[in-house]
């Protein structure tokens, strides 16, 4: 006994059905969002890289695979309460998609974008084809399956299923599956198979909104957005470039969207279960199989007159359409012989000869495809009108007994008057195209493969060099006129010998290949000179699949040709200029490098000269304060102001000395510890450190591809004027610190800072303290010329960094120094 549940409660006075049926108005807004917005990031080509490593498959994982797992088992259990193919199918569907999906995801971390494409776009096709059968199905008479092979028959589907997309995926691991996606992008093999699945899913999609309007079963709306939505998934697919775009973002939101629909599917089907006391899998059989129903919906609803007859040709049944077209009306027709009501006589016979041939439907096979024949048929009117057509015959019973029942033929009759006027257009326009051609550099020509005779038009005569001209002269005009038939073979005569071959084995190759034919060569003309062909053209076979016919253009592109060999001296020119360009740049800086090599030793050269008078004045100045008894006060002033003098001119020597250096310095940068610049630094500052009571807090601090000695230096000079400008009222306190950034361009590095309490600057100097012999503070009392800093920031400028700093009066200064991250340097 069916167990029949009460029906959901009301919440708030509203029936949680009528809440699920609201949300109707709003259904396709989700769906013309995605595909809009799809639309548009692939047509602008907006991309972007927001793809947290584990993200995409977890959510494709809780997002489509288990939900549309969970639909395949109701599913699954609807099929062996009913035994409906459909249903099974369906479910097939669904979990191909879920588990393809999933598969993708993780093992994308493996294989890369081809791996996650190969398994989605394998999947894709699979569970479109099966989708498409499952629709058809819905709608046809198939027999329900055996009880007793209704569980091995789902084990077989659902196990095939994960069977086939472990089996893809364990191929594509081992390289033997054709690559899906490139270091380019996407494959043409994949495109095509993207494009097919997606067309397949719109037509099954159309089924299920077939069935819909007939059955006004709310959870197949929304079942049908849900693929809808993953056909959306699927069209944008085929403008994705890679994992990461913004058009791929969308295509998962289609898939996670879809998700949600199915699952307001299977609610409503939960709610219309309860409702009419069935379990869910019986109700989903109950809608996916009202083939006659919809047979007659289809029947009424077509723009095509469907008729169907007995085998003395009598008419069955008669639909509207047919009604419209012919203007009998349906109790007027039936009972009636077709070929006397609505046929031209001329065409009787033609009707008659097809019937005889035509084949049956045959048990357990799939429908042959219907014959059609083009007919003049008749109104009521006697208006005679041309028609087309399509002819099935079936059995009127299936199975064992099928041989002995009646043969019903069914018609569908179309009125091609105003397609016929349309090919007569198009004919027209044709024979327009062919005169148009003929005052232009393009002549078409039709081959006979078989007998080798072509015929051509006059162009290409004129192209080919062909000797078939007569003149006719009269008393007024002369006129010449070509032959504009011949063999084919007058035609290859032309072709340099030099290219045929190679025209040749294009020729064959497209035949066996069924490829449009595409070449250029020469043709030498009688009169010795050579020209260029363009030679287009398309092949034709027969039912045993040989060539026949062939169809193509020629077109002559010998002023192409000579351009483009104009063109490639030309290339040839300016690579011969830019190589010699290239020779005169490296030269010019092999002699800039040797005069910047020149100009530092003469810098050190002088500073070491001037160096040795200094020191001579210092010592000579030093033994006169010995004998100040002999000297009146003011000389001895003279004599003090000169010493200092030549120690602040020894200075301004040591630090241009120290400068030359760093311009000098030709050691390779190698992965340096700044912990270890600074420890070496803070081990020689030690008695300075001690005598001033600082405190250095050290931070963590990175590895940077460096000159280790330029490193020490630098902090040497940063950490020593913390110390010199300190203030009278505390002891200096230093704090070193770094954390990694990215620039303006995007590239990680390091900002290091060295902060201060000392007593600061104002920061409109901020430019002026960096140049060369600068001092912002008494000279007798913070001692030094001004080249510290200047030599910190030719460190820095020299590692590829940047240095500046911020500081307050009397609150101390900070200097941030930017280096490039490890791995990061241009």
């Amino acid at each position: 006994m069916t167990h029949i549940s009460s029906p959901p409660r009301p919440v708030g006075g509203v029936s949680l059905e009528a809440r699920v049926r609201s949300l109707k108005r709003f259904s396709m807004l989700p769906l013309a969002t995605v595909a809009c917005l799809t639309a548009v990031f692939a047509v602008l080509d907006i991309r972007a890289s927001l793809l947290p490593p584990l993200l995409f498959p977890v959510l494709q994982t809780l997002l489509v695979f288990v939900i549309y797992a969970a639909i395949s088992y109701l599913a699954g259990v609807g099929f062996q309460r009913t035994g409906s193919w459909e249903i099974l199918l369906f479910g097939t569907t669904l979990l191909l998609f879920g588990t393809a999906l999933m598969l993708a995801a993780w093992f994308s971390f493996v294989g890369g974008l081809n791996a996650n494409t190969t398994i989605h776009n394998t999947s894709a096709l699979l569970g479109s084809m099966v989708l498409l059968v499952s629709m058809f199905l819905a709608t046809g008479n198939a027999p329900p399956a055996r009880a007793e092979s209704r569980m091995p028959l789902r084990i077989a589907a659902y196990g095939g299923a994960i069977a086939f997309m472990g089996t893809v995926t364990i191929l594509m691991l081992m390289g033997l599956t054709p690559a899906f996606f490139t270091a380019s992008g996407p494959t043409d093999l994949r495109q095509v198979l993207y494009g097919t699945a997606s067309i397949l899913l719109a037509i099954s999609i159309s089924r299920m909104m077939i069935i819909y309007h007939g059955s006004k079963a709310d959870f197949l709306y929304w079942s049908a957005l849900g693929f809808g939505l993953i056909l959306i998934g699927f069209a944008g697919g085929l403008f994705v470039d890679k994992l990461s775009d913004a058009v791929s973002w969308f295509c998962r939101l289609s898939w996670y969207f879809s998700s949600l629909y199915l699952s307001v599917a299977g609610l409503l089907m939960h709610l219309e279960a309860r409702k009419r006391g069935l379990g869910v899998p019986e109700l989903l059989a109950q809608f996916m199989k009202q083939s006659r129903r919809n047979y007659e919906l289809l029947v009424k609803t077509s723009p095509d007159a469907i008729i169907s007859m007995d085998k003395a040709n009598r008419i069955l049944t008669w639909n509207a359409a047919a009604e419209r077209i012919f203007g009998y009306a349906g109790d007027e027709a039936v009972g009636f012989n077709l070929a006397d009501l609505i046929m031209a006589t001329q065409s009787i016979a033609s009707l008659e000869g097809r019937l005889e041939g035509l084949p049956l439907l045959k048990d357990g096979r799939p429908p042959p495809p219907p014959m059609v024949i083009e007919v003049h048929a008749r109104r009521r009117s006697g208006e005679m009108f041309q028609a087309e057509i399509s002819l099935s015959a079936r059995r009127l019973a299936l199975g064992r007994f099928a041989g002995n029942a009646e043969i019903i033929t069914t018609l569908m009759i179309r009125d091609i008057t105003e397609r016929k006027k349309a090919e007569e257009a198009l004919h027209l326009n044709q024979e327009r195209l062919a005169l148009a051609a003929s005052g232009t550099r393009i002549g078409m020509y039709d081959l006979d493969i078989a007998t080798g005779k072509a015929l051509w038009t006059e162009q290409v005569a004129r192209i080919m060099g062909l000797d078939y001209a007569t003149t006719t002269t009269t008393t007024t005009t002369t006129t010449t006129s070509f032959s504009l038939s011949g063999q084919y073979q007058d035609l290859v005569e032309r072709i340099h010998r030099e290219d045929l071959p190679r025209v040749e084995e294009e020729r064959h190759r497209c035949i066996s290949e069924r490829l449009p034919y595409e070449t250029e060569y020469r043709v030498l003309w009688p009169d010795g000179s050579v020209h260029w062909v363009a030679d287009r053209g398309i092949f034709q076979y027969d039912s045993d699949s040989s060539c026949t016919r062939m169809l193509g253009i020629l077109m002559d592109i010998t002023e192409r040709k000579r351009a483009e060999e104009e063109l490639r001296k030309s290339e040839q020119r300016y690579k011969a200029l830019s190589t010699q360009l290239e020779q005169r740049v490296k030269e010019r800086t092999a002699q800039l490098e040797q005069r910047n090599k020149d100009m530092q030793d003469f810098l050190f050269i002088s500073s070491h000269d001037l160096l040795e008078p200094l020191r001579k004045i210092q010592t000579f100045a030093g033994m006169l304060p010995r004998k100040q008894e002999e000297l009146n006060p003011n000389k001895t002033s003279y004599i003090t102001r000169m010493i200092n003098a030549v120690r602040d001119m020894q200075d301004r020597v040591f630090s241009l000395q120290a400068y030359s250096h760093v311009m000098a310095s030709v050691q390779t940068p190698r992965n340096t510890s700044l912990p270890e610049a600074v420890r070496r630094v803070l081990s020689g500052m030690e008695t300075e450190i001690t005598m001033t009571k600082a405190s250095i807090e050290t931070g963590d601090l990175p590895f940077v591809e460096a000159v280790e000695s330029q490193m020490v230096h630098l902090f040497r000079h940063l950490i020593g004027n913390a110390l010199k400008f300190r203030r009278t009222d505390e002891p200096p306190r230093v704090k070193i610190s770094s954390k990694l950034v990215s620039n303006d361009g995007g590239r990680g590095e390091y900002a290091i800072h060295v902060e201060d309490n000392g007593i600061g600057f104002d920061e409109k100097y901020l430019g002026k303290i960096f140049r060369p012999f600068q001092r912002l503070n008494d000279r007798e009392k913070y001692a030094g010329v001004g080249m510290g800093l200047t030599i910190c920031k030719k460190i820095v400028e020299r590692h590829g960094g940047t240095i500046t700093a911020r500081s307050t009066p009397g609150k101390g200064a900070t200097f941030i120094i930017r280096l490039p991250a490890m791995g990061e340097e241009e």
